[in-house]
């Protein structure tokens, strides 16, 4: 759909919706449309459309020109011409060319009336948008698609990218309001099923299926569709992974091989000194490494020095499994420590000499007691860099030269760097963080400033609000990260931290509590003593320095701790829940607050002969 912002490498669609197709919306109302023309149950409330009183392709239009024209005629008015054409072929296409621009057009409108007149178009707009994607809930689910269900799948495509730009529209423009106007905070919509092409697409342009999931869920369907269109030049084999789990990473330390820049090499491996290395942690310091040419070889040597005030230093932050680490020796290969000296010279900006730190390299691999002393330091590294510059596989293949904001924020979305704990972390301790691609580097700040100012651009013309639907979502994990760094109070940080784990995976389960302790903000005496306790007793001893969790926690049908008093508590905590209201640990257990509470669809029918049948919850206490 042509609103979305362009790529480097695909050119959005227009969908055929049919030969000369006429829409059947005739403009006498909304809600009761589907009423008027026998399209809706009145008993059970669901679509009628196998009940003989009219053939599917009749019953496709109907539900069609009241979901995708009915919705916009009713929110923008007489334009359907610049969203239904028929083609010289005799094709029919619906278009988002100019969506955009109404979108602008609607925003002066609502600007310029009363306070009063306009929260009552904005709330007649949240009432057509509220039936659309109540409709698609009920008969489209991710794991459940209604046989009554009568469009194609690009149809649904369609009516979904469509009902997405105008809900973001609306909440933008409800915001200059107050914040109790913006509607509905979640309607579940990640539980709308991908429409089946571009679900297929996916997993034949060779996409995980937990990292469909994923985008789905975290970014919504715009942002899905929108990074469907983009090439991505590495992808891993997901043949074993599942919606649940992406198994492409796995990462066995017995068979793990440190990659050289191209398979045909065979440099040989540069080993940083290792009684240097023992010394500066053992004393505490942070061993920073820099390559010397001083010798008579054609290869570096590596050198140790202590960081102190005024050496400016690289973090180099990586994924293991991507081929940077060592799971035996503090060595790298000549051709990758001359790529990563190049990249952190055109980073620096500096013609001094140049200093980084990797953990492969500055983190000692035995013995135990040696390494723990270097991950209890690890937060200082990252908050005392000048920089962290992060080498990943797929942006280093990838180019940013006449690519917009939006695919590259995409591109670093779709990274496995953004999947991992460990770089969770790194990138909230960091105070600059830089990503490397083929052809230059793009500081994450940029994306903050320039999705800001262009919003600042947009209200500062004519009051207007503007929001780019796929640039709004695809930011957000970006702004929590912002937020988490800057939040001072302890519930919400928690709860926000939370928030941040979901998708994110370890290596190494027994590293979790360190990197969660080091973002909130704990103690190095305490991290420390987590690291001296057995792997199976972290999580607990960790849970126990907080008295505030996030409420939903308890709603989460996932494994519990099995311990009286903490099975409120996941097993692990990378399996977050997008909400920010904290519940209070007491000795009865988690309390937690709530307006209401949303229970699952049904399949059953909840009406027979009609009479309505109710669901009663069971509460189950939990200690």
């Amino acid at each position: 759909m042509e609103h979305l912002p362009s790529t480097s490498s695909r050119a959005c669609v227009r969908f055929i919706v049919g030969r000369r197709w006429k829409h059947t919306y005739d403009k006498a109302g909304f809600s009761n449309f589907l009423n008027r023309h026998g399209l809706l149950d009145n008993n059970s409330g669901d679509l009628n459309i196998n009940s003989g009183r009219m053939g599917l392709l009749e019953a496709r239009t109907f539900l069609y020109s009241w979901m995708y024209v009915g919705t916009v005629h009713e929110i923008l008015g007489d334009v359907l011409d610049d969203f239904v054409i028929d083609l010289s072929n005799g094709d029919t296409v619906v278009t988002t060319a100019y969506l955009n621009a109404h979108l602008k057009t609607w925003a002066r409108k609502i600007a310029s009336l009363p306070p009063s007149t306009a929260l009552s178009e904005l709330e007649g707009a949240e009432s057509c948008l509220n039936q659309v994607f109540a409709l698609l809930l009920k008969h489209h689910k991710s794991n459940y698609v209604s046989s009554n269900w009568a469009l194609t799948a690009d149809m649904t495509l369609s009516v979904g990218l469509l009902a997405e730009a105008l809900d973001e529209e609306r909440r933008s423009l409800s915001a200059l309001y107050g914040p109790s106007t913006s509607g509905h905070r979640d309607r579940r919509l990640w539980e709308i099923a991908l429409p089946e092409t571009l679900d297929l697409g996916m997993l034949l342009d060779g996409w995980c299926p937990n990292h469909i999931k994923m985008c789905r869920t975290a970014f919504g369907l715009s942002a899905t569709f929108y990074a469907s269109l983009l090439s991505r030049p590495h992808q891993r084999v997901h043949n074993l992974c599942s919606e649940d789990e992406c198994r492409a990473y796995e990462m066995p330390s017995r068979t793990y091989t440190t990659k050289h820049i191209q398979d045909s090499c065979i440099c040989h491996h540069v080993e940083a000194p290792y009684n240097r290395l023992e010394s500066m942690l053992r004393a505490g310091r942070i061993p920073l490494v820099c390559l010397d040419w001083t010798s008579e070889s054609s290869s570096p040597s590596i050198k140790l020095f202590e960081w102190k005030p005024g050496r400016n230093f690289i973090a180099i932050s990586h994924v293991w499994s991507h081929g940077l680490g060592n799971a035996e020796t503090n060595s790298l290969p000549v051709c990758q420590l001359l790529k990563i000296e190049s990249l952190v010279a055109k980073t620096s900006k500096s013609r001094v000499r140049q200093f980084f730190w990797i953990d492969t390299l500055s983190v000692a691999r035995e013995p135990q007691a040696l390494r723990r002393l270097a991950i209890e330091d690890i937060r200082r590294v990252y908050e005392l860099a000048d920089k962290v510059l992060v080498l990943d596989e797929e942006l280093l293949a990838s180019q940013i030269s006449g690519s917009t904001h939006e695919e590259t924020l995409m591109r670093i979305n779709l990274s496995g760097w953004m999947r991992r704990l460990w770089t969770l972390h790194e990138q909230v301790r960091s105070n600059e963080i830089h990503f490397q691609f083929a052809d230059g580097t793009y500081a994450a700040n940029r994306f903050l400033e320039h999705f800001d100012n262009e919003a600042r651009a947009c209200q500062g013309h004519e009051n207007l609000a503007f929001r780019n639907v796929v640039a709004a979502r695809a930011i957000g994990i970006f702004r929590h990260v912002s937020c988490l760094k800057l939040e001072v109070d302890g519930p919400t940080r928690m709860a926000r931290l939370w928030n941040l784990l979901r998708w994110r995976h370890l290596s190494w389960a027994s590293d979790e509590t360190v990197c969660m302790a080091n973002m909130l903000g704990v103690s190095p005496e305490t991290v420390k003593g987590l690291l001296a306790i057995p792997t199976g007793l972290r999580m607990p001893r960790f849970l126990d320095l907080f008295t505030v969790y996030p409420s939903a926690l308890l709603f989460l049908q996932v494994p519990r701790l099995k311990r009286d008093g903490w099975r409120h508590l996941q097993e692990q905590a990378s399996l977050g829940a997008w909400d920010t209201s904290v519940g209070i640990k007491t000795r009865h257990g988690l309390i937690v607050s709530c307006a209401h509470i949303l229970l699952h669809s049904t399949d059953c029918s909840l009406f027979k002969n009609g009479r309505q049948f109710y669901l009663h919850p069971l509460v189950e206490q939990r200690t």
